[in-house]
């Protein structure tokens, strides 16, 4: 079977499965904007992949990019050594620039 491009319309319903599939709820105009042809989705994930850091077990199969932003954050001091952020802590540009 020849590979073919998809049309318009093929896209279009692929996306919103996409789209459908990962967010869990109906497809509204505001979450295709917030959702920016799938940049938002990507956040999300590697949001999933920071915080399944802390586990032991998912932490080694944690991505690059999330080892490299706990690595940041716990150097900024935003998260302790344990990889647990203090809610109380207080974020400012002079704690950040030390």
């Amino acid at each position: 079977m020849a590979k073919t491009d998809l049309s318009q319309l093929e896209r279009y319903m692929l996306e919103r499965y996409f789209v459908h599939h990962f967010y869990k709820i109906p497809i509204t105009e505001h979450l295709l904007i917030r959702d920016k042809d799938g940049q938002y989705r990507n956040q999300i994930k590697m949001l999933e992949d920071f915080i399944s850091a802390s586990d032991p077990v998912l932490g080694k199969i944690a991505s690059k990019k999330t080892q490299l932003l706990k690595l940041i954050f716990t150097q900024a001091n935003i998260l302790n050594a344990q990889g647990i952020h203090d809610p109380e802590l207080k974020v400012s540009a002079e704690s950040l620039s030390d």
